[in-house]
C-alpha cells in the first residue's frame, strides 16, 4: 500500500529479499571483506576530478544509506545502469576504512521495473478507487 510515509523502497522489500538483497543497515554489522548484496534509490553520484575515474554513488533504502565505489573498469561495464537508473542493485565486498563504510561496486543492475511496477500498482488502485467514489457534482450553469 502506498504511504506517504513509508519510503518506496520498504514496498518493495519482500521482493528485494527474495532476490537476497540485504537492508543497508546490516552494511555497519558487516566485517571487511564480506560480500553483501544491496539496494536502493540513487540519492547521488559523484566523480570528482581528483579521484582518477572513480564513482561514488550513494543508495537509499527505508534503513540507511550504502555507499558504493565504482572502479573504471567496473564503471564501462555498467555504464548505462550508472548514469541513468533510478533504482541500483549492488553487489560486491564491504570496505572498511574505520567507521567508514563502503560497498566495492563488482556488479550492478537497474532495478527500475521494480518502481515501475509499484507506480502501475499505485495508479491501478487509484483509478479503482476513483471510479467507486461515486460522488456527483452540482453544476450551476
Amino acid at each position: 500500500r502506498l504511504s506517504l510515509k513509508a519510503h518506496p523502497v520498504a514496498l518493495l522489500r519482500p521482493c528485494l529479499a527474495r532476490d537476497g538483497y540485504a537492508e543497508n543497515r546490516r552494511l555497519a554489522d558487516l566485517p571487511h571483506g564480506r560480500r553483501i548484496k544491496a539496494a536502493g534509490v540513487v540519492v547521488t553520484r559523484q566523480r570528482p576530478g581528483s579521484a582518477n575515474g572513480v564513482i561514488f554513488i550513494t543508495l537509499e533504502d527505508e534503513t540507511g544509506n550504502a555507499n558504493l565505489i565504482v572502479w573504471p573498469k567496473t564503471f564501462e561495464r555498467f555504464r548505462r545502469v550508472v548514469l541513468q537508473s533510478t533504482m541500483i542493485g549492488v553487489e560486491g565486498p564491504v570496505q572498511r576504512d574505520g567507521i567508514v563504510v563502503h560497498v566495492l561496486a563488482e556488479r550492478l543492475v537497474a532495478l527500475d521495473r521494480l518502481l515501475g511496477r509499484l507506480m502501475a500498482e499505485v495508479a491501478a488502485t487509484s483509478a479503482q478507487d476513483e471510479a467507486g467514489f461515486g460522488l456527483q457534482s452540482r453544476d450551476f450553469h
